[in-house]
């Protein structure tokens, strides 16, 4: 009655398929799935990233809202969508903008918190282009950065104190 689902008491390995068609029932009676794309879809076996690709791609062709998240902000959104179809994550005919509103990065999350907040002209320590390439994608143009638009750090930054290194 209510909280969290309870642990199911046969294994795995020795369920009968009727066990196996209700649990296969039962998770696809929701409408919303949320993926953690850090160790569920990327950086995992490669059997896995495939068991993984076939699961969501099932989900869109039955029209479940899909939501993919990542706390990794050294790409945009376009790039992390890219990332998902070499995956093999079919979206079938979903419009590349209803794919990017699907993903939601902390580049993503900290240009959309700036531009709601009014915030301008921030300093941007980074060692990618993530973050610079959502802030263009919610018009944010003003900003200083350490990087150029390839990731390469600009001359000012490039002293050995800068890197770390001793003087």
């Amino acid at each position: 009655s209510g909280g969290a689902p309870r642990a199911r008491s046969a294994s795995p390995l020795h369920r009968t398929a009727a066990q196996r068609e209700r649990d296969a029932h039962q998770f696809r009676s929701y409408e919303t799935y949320i993926c953690d794309c850090d160790g569920v879809i990327w950086t995992i076996a490669a059997e896995d990233t495939a068991t993984a690709g076939d699961t969501i791609s099932l989900l869109l062709r039955e029209n479940k809202r899909v939501m993919f998240v990542t706390n990794n902000s050294n790409k945009d959104r376009a790039a992390f969508v890219r990332e998902l179809e070499q995956k093999k994550v079919n979206f079938g005919g979903i419009s590349h903008e209803k794919k990017l509103g699907m993903m939601i990065s902390t580049a993503f999350t900290t240009a959309s918190y700036l531009k709601e907040r009014g915030l301008r002209r921030p300093f941007v320590i980074t060692s990618d282009t993530g973050l610079l390439h959502e802030f263009a994608h919610v018009g944010i143009t003003e900003f200083v950065t350490c990087i150029d638009g390839d990731g390469t750090p600009l001359p000012e930054f490039e002293s050995a104190r800068m890197k770390g290194g001793v003087p």
